[in-house]
């Protein structure tokens, strides 16, 4: 009814059935789909084809013309509004193999064309590549696709899931006509030897392999769908890996690492590839070279363990005078053939954050409680008091005068640190004390703890404090204690 197909009067009717018949809604098409084998659709349109499909005996009772005309139009009404959409099938996306360039490339009349697996009626050209080119191929009116030359075969492909209801509730998969539009492509660069690489748009990748050139990709997802490609700003480059050692520290994208071309730490965009193998690390919201080893890295030239790169609390011990690495402690007994010399400092743990008056660009979190990572000026951003903290109440404090104010964090809180591993490990002891006032009830706490080895009796070593009576504050209302632990 809304497709306007159901008027009254018998001319409008058999205008309507001419109408279906043109269009192909009246076509036998082919057997009977099962529940299973049926696209899934809504859940109303589902059940009618359900409905369709089982109830043959209500089917067969449409003796009157009245109601095949009506059934018909209906029919008709339902292939129109369950119309679907062509996207690339199962089949022809199976198609674009790696031997596809996937490049954007400009033709005369500036027309990008179309990868397999894409829509190729408007561009009427294909991307180069394969053994023998694409050619586009009409499906039908508005869809087509890229395909190897001479590989369409009319009729349905294997796969197809789309296509129309027809009046008798049958589904028809949608045929390819195989038309061919516009002109077929170039070989891709990969089906030629080193040899007859042509110049034009390929090139020789490592001496070796016949590659589609850098150059002449515009787009940054067809660069980097290649890996002898990488982006340098907007420009599609060799990848550093493909330029030769001796060359490699003369272009600026890249660098030479453990005798290897490598991308320079400068060039990754993002902390996520920012490559901790090729010894860069995220700092300051930019990845640089690391300066530091890692562990399992020569260390014998820096002298120093990276904490950015999971070597924190090692230091560098020597082999021999060729060769150093990152370890938390020495045993001489597992390293019988080492010097065992310890070069440089013990790299410290990475607290994670700023100590008050320290820069905070970095960490954007304070490590003292009531500090605030703020933003001085154009040259400085550290950890500033910012508010008083106590067990009662919290009262901000104002920044001193001339400071921008902006805030990008506040203080840690207590966390949870991750166990230290089995065996011996460095920074593992842990020291307690406890002060205890004389003569009082916490001399009983402190039994109880003795006797049942908790408290400070759990840890490595201890040691027992005597303290003194505080007077409670007159400004607080609460004992002011802090000169008891202070000797």
């Amino acid at each position: 009814e809304e497709a306007g197909t159901l008027r009254s009067g018998p001319d409008t009717m058999a205008n309507s059935i001419a109408q279906a018949d043109e269009a192909g809604f009246l076509a036998q098409g082919p057997a009977l789909l099962t529940d299973e084998d049926v696209p899934s659709r809504d859940s109303g349109a589902r059940e009618l084809q359900v409905g369709l499909l089982r109830d043959a005996a209500w089917r067969r009772s449409l003796h009157a013309p009245t109601w095949t005309l009506f059934g018909i139009a209906v029919g008709m009404a339902l292939a129109i509004s369950l119309r679907m959409q062509q996207p690339p099938s199962a089949a022809t996306l199976a198609m674009a193999t790696s031997e596809a360039e996937m490049v954007s490339k400009a033709h005369g009349d500036k027309t990008v064309c179309s990868s397999p697996g894409q829509n190729c009626l408007e561009s009427k050209c294909c991307t180069d590549g394969g053994d023998k080119g694409y050619q586009c191929y009409e499906k039908m009116n508005g869809y087509g696709e890229c395909f190897p030359e001479g590989s369409c075969k009319p009729g349905v492909h294997k796969g197809e899931k789309h296509g129309v209801w027809n009046a008798s509730g049958v589904f028809v998969l949608d045929s390819w006509s195989c038309k061919e539009v516009g002109k077929k492509s170039k070989r891709g660069c990969s089906s030629y030897s080193h040899e007859g690489c042509p110049t034009d748009r390929c090139e020789v990748v490592a001496g070796a392999k016949c590659m589609v050139k850098c150059g002449t990709m515009i787009s940054t997802d067809a660069c980097q769908d290649h890996a002898h490609c990488m982006m340098d700003g907007n420009t599609c480059k060799s990848a550093c890996w493909t330029i030769p050692a001796d060359t490699c520290e003369a272009v600026d994208r890249c660098m030479l690492h453990s005798g290897n071309c490598t991308t320079a730490c400068h060039a990754h965009a993002s902390e996520d590839r920012c490559p901790h193998k090729d010894a860069c690390m995220w700092q300051d919201g930019r990845c640089v070279k690391d300066p530091c080893s890692a562990p399992g890295e020569d260390c014998s030239k820096t002298h120093c363990c990276s904490a950015a790169r999971f070597a924190g609390g090692m230091a560098c011990f020597q082999k021999n005078s060729e060769y150093a690495t990152c370890l938390e402690t020495f045993d001489s007994d597992a390293h019988a053939d080492w010097t065992g010399k310890q070069l440089g400092n013990r790299t410290k743990f990475d607290k994670g954050c700023s100590w008050a008056g320290e820069d905070c660009s970095g960490t954007q979190l304070c490590c003292n409680e009531g500090f605030a990572c703020a933003v001085k000026d154009t040259h400085f951003t550290g950890c500033v008091h910012a508010m008083e903290v106590s067990v009662w109440y919290k009262k901000p404090i104002p920044l001193p005068a001339g400071w921008n104010g902006k805030r990008l964090g506040g203080w840690r809180a207590e966390y949870q640190m991750a166990p230290a591993l089995e065996g011996n490990q460095a920074g593992t002891s842990l020291y307690c004390f406890m002060a205890v006032l004389p003569n009082s009830p916490e001399i009983d706490l402190l039994n109880v703890a003795r006797e049942h080895k908790t408290s400070i009796f759990a840890c490595d070593e201890h040691s027992v404090f005597h303290s003194q009576k505080a007077e409670i504050s007159q400004e607080f209302g609460t004992l002011a204690n802090t000169a008891v632990f202070l000797k």
